[in-house]
């Protein structure tokens, strides 16, 4: 094989790995979020108690960011749920529903499962070039909580740095 052709190979390989993209650090435990498909709910576990989180969801659903209009809030030890409508927001939202449900796992962790109008209305085309706006809006609301409970946002968005094979020509 001669070295002309070897050195298109490897360009041509590492074309394809940054095309590909850079594997996405994989995430454990407390710091990542988990997508519930079949009722479409993105849920995340907090390790604060249910009252403290129930305190800071109706301070997120308040906020100026979000202006939830509640419609119906059940609060319970275990259990919690908090129906609401999302007004329109110009070119980031529309007028959706929204679920929120709270399960305690513990007396030091509870589950927030939160879920934005139906994903399965979303505009494909619109979801493919821009990403699918309930799951944005449920990334944006658990990045919310986050703060407003002192929890520091996870890094699971980090790209770990690439390693490149070296190779002599």
């Amino acid at each position: 094989m001669n070295k002309h052709l070897l050195v298109e190979m490897w360009i041509v390989l590492l074309g394809l790995i940054f095309i590909c993209g850079c594997p996405i650090s994989i995430q454990t435990g407390i710091d990542t979020y988990d997508i519930d498909q079949s009722r479409g709910f993105m849920s995340k576990d907090y390790p604060k108690s249910m009252q403290d989180t129930w305190t800071a969801l109706l301070t997120v659903a308040k906020s100026k960011e979000f202006k939830l209009e509640i419609t119906n809030q059940q609060f319970g030890a275990q259990k919690s749920s908090l129906d609401a409508i999302q007004p329109a927001i110009l070119f980031v939202y529309a007028r959706q529903n929204v679920r929120i449900e709270l399960v305690a796992k513990s007396d030091k962790v509870t589950t927030v499962k939160a879920k934005y109008g139906d994903p399965s209305k979303e505009n494909p085309l619109l979801k493919v070039l821009f990403g699918s706006e309930a799951e944005a809006w449920e990334k944006d609301f658990h990045g919310n909580l986050m703060d407003t409970l002192g929890i520091p946002r996870s890094t699971e968005f980090e790209v770990p740095p690439m390693v490149v094979p070296s190779f002599k020509l």
